[in-house]
């Protein structure tokens, strides 16, 4: 495609060049048309472009897959709500691209955060996902020490305060990062060849089979403490820490700020009980220091059923359904003037 040759010569001169100002509006651009190497990349380009195309107020759902694949479509929350909804989660999306995804977000919006100390304890979300990121090019924000970027960029990178370089916008981040991965993943020959791009809708559910095997469900679990349990701790701090950033933006930006406690499964219930008291004591003191944030508790849903998962938090389409009523209910009362 020429098209994207062009692209990536301007983002190159961007990236060296250029303010933010300069190319802060090719968000608007049906960039996620193009055929990138995997369905997650083109998503996010689709969530960019509702952000901003999005009327205010509106309600937007960050965090990893299981916030994906807990909510119903937006345009069933959007008809329950009576407001438009837009459901910003992506396959390990973290909560740094969380982060930098709020960003974009416009004055008097809500925010929606997923909950789950499965993934406030995972290994995917150490300090390195958050210097090179999934999604938003953090290999462009290499600094010696990760706590202190973060201390002295992270609020920064909201406000423009910062230095040309890394004045560079969320959007214009992601748009190189990515178009460099689409660019190493695919021949010269196929970049400038005549195929159409893929007009379809990214997918949003991707969970959508019986559920896993119980064996190899477990197998899975214990895989992931083996690598997660010597940096729980740490990853932890670093996820309240972003959580902490996320919940002073929307004060910034007079948003509202709603954490969601997805709902456990009952193997993770009983795998992670160990562990959970250091995870409720972290929220408590969140909550604590940011009290205009809305807490709501999984308690306030249905008993979980472990049929109702694919795996440990990924919700098949009868989980959705299970969840809705009672999901619906609690956000129309915080929701609803």
């Amino acid at each position: 495609m020429t098209r994207i040759l062009v692209l990536a010569f301007l983002f190159f001169l961007a990236e060296v060049y250029l303010l933010e100002t300069s190319l802060n509006k090719l968000y608007q651009k049906d960039l996620w048309t193009v055929n990138f190497k995997n369905d997650s990349q083109r998503r996010v380009f689709k969530i960019m472009q509702n952000i901003h195309r999005a009327s205010v107020p509106s309600v937007f759902v960050f965090g990893g897959s299981a916030s994906r694949e807990f909510f119903t479509p937006d345009s069933n929350m959007t008809k329950t709500l009576g407001i438009p909804f837009y459901n910003c989660a992506v396959s390990s999306e973290s909560a740094y691209d969380s982060l930098k995804l709020q960003t974009l977000v416009k004055p008097n919006s809500i925010i929606i955060y997923g909950l789950h100390p499965k993934s406030f304890y995972d290994h995917s979300f150490d300090y390195k996902q958050v210097t090179e990121g999934h999604y938003f090019g953090g290999a462009y924000y290499k600094y010696p020490l990760v706590s202190d970027y973060l201390n002295a960029h992270v609020n920064a990178d909201a406000n423009n305060s910062v230095s040309t370089l890394h004045r560079l916008s969320p959007i214009l981040n992601t748009y190189i990062y990515l178009l460099k991965e689409y660019i190493k993943n695919h021949s010269f020959t196929y970049i400038t060849s005549s195929n159409l791009p893929n007009k379809k809708e990214p997918r949003q559910y991707r969970y959508i089979i019986k559920p896993m095997n119980t064996q190899k469900l477990h197998q899975k679990l214990k895989k992931y403490f083996q690598k997660s349990i010597p940096h729980m701790q740490e990853n932890l701090k670093l996820n309240f820490f972003l959580l902490e950033n996320m919940a002073q933006l929307a004060i910034d930006k007079n948003n509202k700020f709603i954490l969601f406690e997805l709902p456990f499964s009952p193997i993770v219930q009983k795998k992670f009980n160990p562990y959970l008291p250091a995870y409720r004591q972290a929220l408590d003191n969140l909550l604590k220091k940011y009290p205009n944030i809305i807490f709501i508790p999984n308690s306030t849903l249905p008993p979980a059923k472990q049929q109702l998962f694919f795996d440990t938090i990924h919700l098949l389409p009868a989980g959705r359904d299970y969840y809705y009523k009672a999901t619906a209910k609690s956000l129309k009362q915080v929701i609803q003037p």
